[in-house]
């Protein structure tokens, strides 16, 4: 069994999108994307500077490994391109596509240009049915699997399988899959906006 592990420095409920009934990571973190199969497991941990640092923000089983094209024409995955709708739509990240040969991207509220070349070289989307996501309510990880808690921007892989393992069976025991709270960031924008608000009254 195989896990991946990284920080996650932008919790927005972008990358991953968790959904719609699947959690998908479409964009960032291209090296997980290009190299994750079907079984493995992708967590992400919070950065030493947030509110949840070291704490466990989402775990999710890959299930399926998608081209980046065959996402976006996937009519299940239809919901998850960004419109200009409430939070949770307008995080959508079903956002590229072919036209003519050449890759495009969808207008979204998250990416610009800047981020395609980084984005496609990850080719693939990560889709998962089964996960777990707390976002803002993230979880501490009990100290004997610490040692899976990535540090820094690199992620990691190369972790003792056994551990693995058993942390898998701790997660299944004790939570139930599906969405736990609200993404970090979206909550701060949020907070944001209510106060900006408030000051124009």
């Amino acid at each position: 069994m195989k896990l991946y592990s990284y920080v996650i420095t932008t919790d927005s409920g972008f990358a991953p999108n968790p959904y719609w009934e699947y959690c998908t990571l479409a964009t960032c973190k291209p090296k997980i994307r290009r190299c994750a199969q079907v079984g493995y497991w992708v967590i992400a941990t919070g950065s030493k500077s947030s509110v949840v640092s070291g704490k466990l923000v989402y775990a999710m089983r890959v299930d399926e490994v998608m081209p980046l094209d065959r996402y976006y024409a996937d009519p299940r995955f239809d919901v998850k391109k960004p419109i200009a709708g409430n939070d949770i739509e307008r995080c959508g990240d079903n956002i590229y596509f072919r036209r003519d040969g050449e890759w495009k991207q969808r207008r979204n509220f998250h990416h610009t240009e800047k981020y395609m070349d980084t984005d496609l070289s990850g080719k693939n989307v990560l889709i998962a049915e089964h996960f777990y996501y707390w976002g803002k309510d993230a979880v501490d990880m009990p100290p004997e699997y610490c040692s899976l808690v990535a540090k820094g921007r690199p992620d990691r892989c190369n972790f003792n399988p056994i551990i693995v393992a058993e942390f898998i069976a701790w997660l299944q025991t004790n939570f139930k899959a599906g969405i736990h709270g609200k993404p970090l960031d979206m909550i701060r924008k949020a907070q944001s906006n209510a106060r900006h608000a408030a000051d124009r009254e």
